[in-house]
């Protein structure tokens, strides 16, 4: 098997547990381009925790850089440094011939405390990090400087000894406890974290063939984006990215779950539990987590219900505690949106802005910036929610409330048909005047494709032929946002253009129970094969393929996986 190579301008290396990550970094003001070793604990502003540089005498030297997901290599084994992460929270930096140096770099409220031995406690309010750095072998200092601007700046330098070799062991004290006099074997490390990627990699969902290198690469970021229980995150969680977005949002969340739930189920049940973690006493959960923040800025689509139906379906074995536990959140959760979300009073919910939906700025949502739309993805999210909780009701042995959550997703399906199919389309409204809500051609308009077999035929075969329109969203790499006809289209528009992961596996999945399985490959073709050529980006092109925004999100790798394993058909 072939070795995944890691592009640290793309794919952070890290690893499953830890909160560290080490990335190439461009030039930004005040800070210097190179590798940077960052921790994903805090906030956004001070992700970039050290400058890295390796030395020759005490001039810094550029070198090649190699990386796999369990080494990263600056340079070659007679002369160089090589870094791994054998453990959560724990960093091996190991040099021959060269010595190295850290720098931090815009920090504030930081503190050095010697330790016996050539060891030093570095706190940095500012991270929310506490770090033990332990020179193993080689001539080290630790020094508190001003930099330039006249804030304190912590400098490490580690050079090789008489033999020429140099290690240094970096631990989050918060998550590593063993004292470094009780060091493996640097090689018996090394194997350590590589049994543990290649469990992941052999138990992570199969792909075609000609997909091998990609699958792999797919499991590489998911594996390396999941943290350790800290803070406000109470389980082991699978981060959006440990480049930018390393949130958790509440319903990209359910997508990592999907793609895991096969892979290991107690891990998949907290990717989509995680929230019940939050869940208000009005029934709703915050819009995103992370270790030091719970974010309740909107609160993102119902696509639970959809999510966990998949997974029930694919013989997922949750037990009877967690179907529980899911029936009572999402009951909670279903009852709010359709009780605090319907501003007119005519039985159809609505968003009260972009955000809500997850398309942010979707033309859906132009000319009702403010107010609530009535889109039609969100009730047919709804219909497959109370369908879901009709099932949990039935397994549960609740059969009378399975027969109202039933009867409830009739009545809303058909309020929706009467309400917002006008023209041979689904139609985002504005609350109370039904008027169209944007001026554009926007993909989530056809989001209510997700319910598949629950639509009526003619209703789904028009869906299914204004979605292939030759032109409008189907473009080589797959479904654009926005149709590149419209005149609001953007090539780097966010949700105005791009191709995104969550709406293709949505509309792909709906294709697929729809009885539309040929449209249903030949999107996920596409979308697989832009996931081949461009990576695992929060969104693409959707002409050109080129990748956008964040370079490593979870939830593309994620659907990635899912498409390439159930979708495709027959065709490779």
């Amino acid at each position: 098997m072939s070795q995944t190579v890691v592009d640290l301008r793309r794919e952070p290396f890290s690893r499953r547990g830890t909160w560290w990550s080490i990335a190439r970094l461009t030039a930004y003001p005040g800070r210097p381009a190179g590798l940077f070793l960052r921790t994903h604990h805090a906030n956004e502003v001070s992700r970039d925790l050290m400058h890295l540089e390796t030395l020759n005498g005490d001039e810094p030297v550029e070198l090649a850089c190699q990386a796999t997901p369990t080494r990263l290599r600056l340079g070659t084994a007679a002369r160089g440094l090589d870094i791994c992460m054998p453990r959560p929270g724990r960093i091996r930096l190991r040099g021959t011939g060269l010595g190295l140096r850290l720098t931090t770099w815009r920090q504030h409220w930081e503190m050095l405390i010697p330790q016996s031995g050539a060891a030093w406690i570095l706190r940095l309010g500012s991270h929310n990090l506490s770090a033990t750095l332990t020179a193993v072998t080689g001539q080290a200092t630790a020094v508190m400087q001003p930099d330039e601007a006249g804030k304190r700046q912590f400098r490490f330098t580690l050079r090789p000894a008489a033999d020429g070799s140099c290690e240094l062991v970096i631990d989050d004290t918060r998550m590593v406890e063993d004292p470094v006099c009780a060091l493996p074997a640097w090689a018996d490390d090394l194997a350590t974290v590589e049994a543990e990627w290649r469990h992941w990699l052999d138990r992570a969902l199969p792909a075609p063939a000609s997909l091998a290198a990609t699958r792999a690469k797919a499991a590489y970021v998911g594996w390396s984006a999941i943290v350790a229980p800290s803070g406000a995150i109470l389980r082991e969680a699978m981060l959006m990215s440990k480049n930018y977005m390393d949130h958790v949002w509440s319903w990209d969340h359910c997508f990592n779950a999907m793609a895991t739930a096969t892979q290991d189920v107690d891990l998949a049940w907290d990717q989509f539990a995680m929230f019940f973690d939050h869940q208000a006493p009005d029934g709703s959960w915050p819009d995103s987590i992370r270790d030091n923040t719970v974010c309740w800025l909107a609160w993102k689509p119902p696509i639970h219900g959809w999510a966990l139906a998949w997974m029930l379906r694919r013989g997922v074995r949750f037990d009877r505690t967690r179907l529980a536990q899911a029936y009572a959140a999402l009951s909670r959760q279903a009852e709010l949106w359709l009780a605090r979300r319907d501003g007119d009073d005519d039985g159809i919910p609505g968003y009260h802005c972009g955000a809500d939906s997850g398309w942010d700025n979707g033309t859906s949502f132009d000319t009702s910036p403010t107010g609530e739309v009535e889109s039609p993805d969100l009730s047919a999210y709804l219909i497959l929610q109370l369908d879901t909780l009709a099932d949990l009701a039935r397994r549960l042995g609740h059969p009378a409330a399975a027969r109202r959550w039933r009867q409830r997703a009739d009545d809303l399906l058909a309020a929706l048909i009467a309400h917002s199919w006008r023209d041979d389309r689904f139609v985002a409204l504005q609350s109370g005047a039904h008027q169209p809500s944007g001026p554009g051609d926007c993909l989530l308009d056809y989001v209510p494709l997700v319910l598949g077999e629950r639509l009526p035929r003619p209703i789904f075969r028009r869906l299914a032929t204004g979605l292939a329109t030759p032109g409008r969203f189907l473009t080589r790499w797959g479904l654009a946002t926005e149709s590149p006809r419209s005149p609001l289209y953007k090539s780097d528009g966010y949700w105005r253009g791009p191709i995104w992961a969550p709406s293709t596996m949505l509309i792909v999945d709906g294709l697929h129970r729809g009885g539309a399985k040929l449209l249903a490959a030949n999107i996920a073709q596409r979308f697989c094969r832009l996931c081949r050529r461009s990576g695992f980006a929060e969104n693409f092109d959707a002409v050109s393929g080129a990748p956008l925004r964040d370079q490593a999100y979870t939830w593309t790798s994620s659907v990635f996986q899912l498409l390439a394993n159930g979708y495709l058909g027959t065709r490779r």
